[in-house]
């Protein structure tokens, strides 16, 4: 089954995603922010009821911007790809700038990366 998160970004996500009884949900890459408030209540609702997802490329940052926000307390986390927030929890990678195009540009295989906390 196919859900447009577009859908899901008014009041009734919650019933919406009730009444459809999932087993497990993939929330998908995209580009642009159209449907990312859907696609972090998907995320959100898998989380609190222990449904498995799997997060492909923007859909794994909006599942750590769904965890900074209603885990970690920081209700205005995002991304700064999509403007100024006082909680950035996603960022460019260096070398990367806001002129940057999209398309083609984006850093795929393997490579080296430390997490520093």
């Amino acid at each position: 089954m196919r859900i447009h998160a577009g859908e899901l970004e008014d009041k009734n996500a919650a019933q919406q995603l009730n009444e459809l009884n999932l087993d497990g949900l993939i929330i998908p890459g995209g580009f642009g922010n159209r449907g990312m408030e859907g696609k972090i209540k998907a995320v959100q609702r898998a989380r609190e009821n222990g449904i498995p997802f799997l997060g492909l490329c923007l859909g794994l940052q909006m599942a750590i911007i769904e965890f900074a926000r209603h885990v970690c307390n920081l209700p205005k986390a995002h991304s700064v790809e999509y403007g100024k927030t006082p909680d950035p929890v996603i960022s460019r990678m260096p070398g990367q700038s806001e002129e940057l195009k999209k398309g083609g540009s984006m850093r795929l295989g393997g490579y080296t990366t430390k997490l520093v906390l």
